[in-house]
Formats: structure tokens, C-alpha cells, sequence
């Protein structure tokens, strides 16, 4: 029997959530790629001063992407600086479904946003990090939130959720609680509270359901992209060690306890913030983390087991000579990977099979000087990824949608293949049954 709480899932997600591993029962014929699925989107054209980061949260129900953004800009006549959270929806056909809206429009600083879709009620919970007070004053540097409806509209109002306020994922996992819960991890820094990488268990009214100390010996941070291990319930949270130079990793049980130790995952000190890009592949029932270096070597992967135990020797990637900084997200129905970086030249994307293997050509999705944290999001149901960046010379904030072509995927594991290699919602169902 299916909970009641996965009423609301689509098949798709659900087959996230349940597919069984199956090792030795993937091969590649007819080498899939990535390609562009119509032009670049301008999402925002800059404001007189900025658009900030952006990023992308997945709608199951809506078949969707869910853009969210920090724009600064000054509110005349008074002088004062604005930074208002923004959001707009972007059609998996690549189009936009409506105009941009604020989440959030406050006089006080708001950076860094997070989206979570709740597939179950169909609402998503916005965070970003809020500086509006003075270093060491209550609120400084913590994370603020606020639910809202999947057209933007303001179920909550915003409320301080967590002291992490730096390098903010997550992810919704409907096994969690009575009826699903939001699991966020970020880095806590100069809150006037010990610094340290954080966990919140969010449910979906908005209630806390408890914090976790993930790690706060040894100068962790930064925090690494969560990944969510639906059949088990559980979540791989990352984050940089600045006094041994790793990356370290801890398994979570959706209650809060800590399935095991932290863990090595890497010993090089990684590029970025988020430290890692991080992604679960149901059918082969592991984590993918993805890690740029700090000093200018590859981005390598690490594949790591459910129990934390890592899975085969780190692979290298991309080795351009530059500083990367990689992002990651997962297409189940295409079982493939989606990689995105940037580095002072470009930001290309790279698809990335189940064991590792670079599939196709790169695709350079920008070259134009000073674009930035490139952000992707895969669609569940039809297939493919969103990729969104910023530019800060024209102040605008872009996405390009990508498909995957070219794909004869053959599975053993009771799943079908065909022209993209997305399982049989019928065979699925009765899978579960």
C-alpha cells in the first residue's frame, strides 16, 4: 500500500522515491546527449543595481520549473536599497507561465534564495539568507522563509526558520513526518551562535520539527547541495572541512538522527559554495557528488553508497586548467546526470551516465564575460533540465532549457527502455501494488 501521503505524487515522482537498485542493469547504445531545447530565456532583465542568485525548484503536479531570484534596486524618492525575493514559472516547453512576482519585498537585506516544491499540496517553501541588522544582532546572517501557493501566492508569512543562512539547499521528502517535510541544510557564520553546518525539518505548514547539529568541530563550511535517498528516507548532507582541506559527508535519517559518522568524501578542499553538487540515483540506490577545486585541479565525482561508504576511486570529470565550480541535478527517466559549471571563461553543461561516463559534447551555454552560478533542476515527469545563471555585467538572469537526445537505453531491471529510456508507469504501478 502507498501512504496517503503520496496521493498527490505523479508517477514519476513516486518512481523516484521507490525505484528498486539494480546494479549491472544499465548499457548505453546510441550515446545519448545534451541539446538545447529552444533559445536562451531572459528571465529578468537587470534593475539599476542587480539581480542576485538565482535558482530552480521542480513542479511535478505542474510539469514546471519554479525560478526564484534576489533583485537589488533603490526605491526613489526615498533612497532606500530594496532587495526583494522574486520568483516566476517557466514552462517545461520554454516558455514563461506568468510574469515575475515577489515573494518577498523588504527594505531590509534578503540574498541568496532556495526553492522546495511540495508535490503532495502542491506549494513551494522560499528561503534566502536575511542581513538586515548589524553583525551579532538577533536575526543576522539566519534563514527566512515563507510557503506559498505554485502561482507565488503567500500561504505564511515569513518567519526566521534556521541560524543557517549561507549555502542553503533542500529537498521535500513526503515519508518524512505525518505527511511529508522540507529538510534544509546550510552553513551558520557570524549569527552570534556557534558556526557550523546546520540541518531544518520544515513540515508543511511551516513548523519546525527540530534542528540538526551536522557538523560544528573543525571549521566546517561551506555547505555542500543536500540529496534527498527517497527509498530509505534519508538525506546526504556535504560540506568543506577547512582545517584538514576535504570534503566531509553525514547520512540523516529523516527524523534528524545521523544514520552514520561524518565521512571523507574527498580530500581536495572544494571550489565552491554550495561545496558540492549533489544528486541520488534511485536505480542504482547511490550518491554523486560532484567537487570543484580550490586550486585550479578537476572536478571529480565520488560515488557514495547508501551507508556512506564510498563507491569506487574519484573520477575526473572536466580538467580545463581553471577553477570549476559545479552544480548537479538527476533525470530518472533518462538516467542520466546533468552537470553544470563555470569558470572565468564559461559556463558549459555536460551530461553524465549512472557510472560516471561523459555522454556527448559539453555545451557552452555562455561565454559573455562575468556570468555566474549556473543552477540546474531536472523535470521527473517529461524529462530533461533547466539551467539557470546571472550575468553581472547586464544585471539579468538567464535559462536555458536541455533535452536528451539520441538516447537507446537498455534496463534489466523490470523497467522499458525506448527513445529516452523512461520506464512504464503502468509496470511501475504495479511494482508498488
Amino acid at each position: 500500500m502507498v501512504s496517503r501521503a503520496l496521493k498527490g505524487l505523479s508517477c514519476s515522482v513516486a518512481a523516484v522515491l521507490f525505484s528498486a537498485p539494480s546494479l549491472g542493469a544499465y548499457s548505453v547504445e546510441n550515446e545519448p546527449s545534451a541539446v538545447r531545447v529552444g533559445p536562451v530565456l531572459t528571465v529578468v532583465t537587470g534593475t539599476v543595481n542587480g539581480t542576485g542568485q538565482g535558482t530552480i525548484a521542480y513542479n511535478s503536479v505542474n510539469d514546471e520549473y519554479y525560478v526564484v531570484w534576489n533583485d537589488f534596486e533603490f526605491e526613489m524618492p526615498r533612497g532606500v536599497l530594496r532587495n526583494d525575493i522574486y520568483a516566476r514559472r517557466v514552462s517545461v516547453d520554454g516558455g514563461f507561465v506568468d510574469n515575475a512576482h515577489a515573494v518577498i519585498a523588504d527594505e531590509n537585506s534578503t540574498f541568496a534564495p532556495s526553492a522546495v516544491h511540495d508535490p503532495v499540496r502542491n506549494q513551494y517553501l522560499v528561503a534566502w539568507k536575511f542581513q538586515g541588522n548589524i553583525p551579532g544582532t538577533p536575526s543576522f546572517n539566519h534563514l527566512f522563509a515563507r510557503l506559498v501557493t505554485d502561482s507565488g501566492a503567500a500561504i505564511t508569512d515569513p518567519w526566521d526558520a534556521s541560524i543557517a543562512g549561507f549555502e542553503v539547499t533542500g529537498v521535500f521528502n513526503p515519508l518524512a513526518g505525518i505527511s511529508g517535510e522540507f529538510f534544509l541544510t546550510g552553513r551558520s557564520f557570524a549569527t552570534g551562535d556557534p558556526s557550523g553546518v546546520y540541518g531544518e525539518r520544515i513540515d508543511h505548514t511551516g513548523s519546525g520539527q527540530g534542528t540538526i547539529k551536522v557538523e560544528l568541530n573543525n571549521a566546517p563550511g561551506p555547505a555542500g547541495q543536500i540529496a534527498l535517498n527517497g527509498p530509505a528516507s534519508q538525506v546526504l548532507a556535504t560540506w568543506g572541512d577547512v582545517s584538514t582541506n576535504r570534503v566531509m559527508g553525514r547520512i540523516i535519517n529523516s527524523n534528524g538522527s545521523f544514520a552514520t559518522d561524518a565521512f571523507e568524501i574527498s580530500s581536495v578542499y572544494p571550489s565552491a559554495e554550495p561545496a558540492t553538487g549533489g544528486s541520488f540515483d534511485p536505480h542504482y540506490g547511490r550518491y554523486f557528488v560532484v567537487i570543484g577545486d580550490f586550486m585550479d585541479g578537476p572536478v571529480t565525482g565520488q560515488f557514495v553508497a547508501e551507508d556512506g561508504t564510498l563507491d569506487g576511486a574519484p573520477i575526473t570529470l572536466i580538467d580545463s586548467g581553471d577553477r570549476e565550480y559545479p552544480y548537479l541535478a538527476y533525470d530518472p527517466g533518462n538516467r542520466v546526470y546533468l552537470l553544470v559549471w563555470h569558470n572565468s571563461r564559461f559556463i558549459n553543461c555536460q551530461l553524465v551516465s549512472p557510472t560516471g561516463q561523459l555522454l556527448g559534447d559539453p555545451i557552452e551555454l555562455t561565454s559573455v564575460h562575468q556570468s555566474t552560478e549556473p543552477r540546474v533542476a531536472a523535470s521527473t515527469d517529461r524529462g530533461g533540465f533547466l539551467v539557470v545563471w546571472r550575468n553581472t555585467a547586464s544585471m539579468s538572469l538567464h535559462a536555458q532549457l536541455i533535452g536528451v537526445e539520441g538516447s537507446s537505453l537498455v534496463f534489466t531491471d523490470g523497467f522499458e527502455s525506448g527513445a529516452t529510456g523512461a520506464w512504464d508507469p503502468v509496470r511501475f504501478q504495479e511494482k508498488l501494488s
